[in-house]
């Protein structure tokens, strides 16, 4: 009963921060949400997508009451439980059992990334519909027999058809889903493959509601001897796609201590829906001074006005 009622005030905590995420368009307000099915570990809200129409579904997470997690990792409940909160305030609560691998139900951490790893991840669609990605292997001791696999999943909890989507990539944190701004056309991914290249891959969704790979590519990094690259994808108002990369060099490293020689510098590519490839980076910024690393960037869709 002490664990019930914890689920229940965890739940009834974490939501009421949720809504401010459309605060701006309909205001807020307080509610609560009974969980049909408490679990014995206090649920954690993980991942939240949110809708044109003011849809937003949570994916929550709880510690696996029957699985010892050792120190840097979390074994969670196998099980993707999504609540999705309609605009009119009414939840509705999906625990679907995926059927896949065991290892996508432990979140872990790697030396030297600041990220969790968290092979499972959701993204919103058009209404109605999200993916979620997961990853198989044959032999879950090698890293280069790691797949990516995607799966579209209804509001009503319906499975549709899976779908693979790429291989020998196992740090989870290092791909990423962008979908497009008529969620109808689909997304496009990035994947971080070595300090030279990325690589992309553009999805729509069928009349069937399965995944589609349209085109694809990779791009090399325009700068050598680079110390750091941060990448961020997104989609633009066109209905195309651009990737903004912040490229940091060491002087150290390279060998050149020309003064005007650029250190740091910030690229943008951009694409049509329709291009078949990205046009070549085009620089925005750029920087001569020693010791500058670019570690972040915050990109978006800004509204068209004056200082914007």
């Amino acid at each position: 009963m002490i664990r019930s009622s914890l689920n229940l005030m965890v739940l009834l905590i974490t939501w009421i921060t949720i809504l401010f995420l459309t605060s701006s368009v309909s205001g807020y307000g307080i509610f609560t949400h009974n969980e049909t099915k408490p679990y014995p570990t206090p649920p954690r809200i993980w991942q939240h997508v949110e809708y044109i129409d003011g849809t937003v579904v949570l994916r929550i997470i709880n510690r696996n009451s029957n699985k010892k997690s050792l120190s840097g990792e979390a074994w969670i409940r196998p099980v993707l439980s999504l609540r999705i909160i309609h605009p009119n305030g009414t939840v509705s609560e999906i625990d679907k059992d995926l059927e896949i691998p065991e290892f996508n139900w432990r979140i872990f951490t790697i030396p030297g990334f600041s990220d969790f790893q968290d092979p499972i991840s959701i993204y919103a669609l058009q209404r109605n519909y999200l993916i979620v990605r997961y990853f198989k292997a044959s032999n879950t001791s090698d890293i280069t027999t790691y797949e990516e696999w995607g799966r579209i999943i209804d509001w009503n909890g319906d499975l549709y058809k899976e779908a693979f989507i790429y291989d020998g990539i196992w740090y989870p944190s290092l791909t990423t889903i962008v979908t497009n701004v008529d969620p109808e056309k689909g997304f496009i991914r990035i994947a971080g493959m070595n300090a030279s290249y990325f690589e992309w891959q553009q999805y729509v969704i069928d009349d069937s509601f399965n995944l589609k790979r349209l085109y694809e590519g990779n791009i090399t990094l325009p700068q050598k001897n680079e110390n750091s690259t941060t990448l961020y994808a997104i989609a633009t108002v066109d209905e195309g796609y651009s990737i903004i990369m912040g490229n940091s060099t060491d002087s150290t490293n390279s060998g050149n201590n020309n003064p005007l020689e650029i250190r740091a510098a910030v690229y943008a590519l951009t694409k049509r829906y329709d291009d078949k490839q990205f046009g070549a980076p085009k620089m925005i910024y750029q920087l001569p001074l020693d010791d500058i690393t670019i570690s972040g960037m915050n990109v978006g869709i800004s509204s068209t006005g004056i200082g914007q």
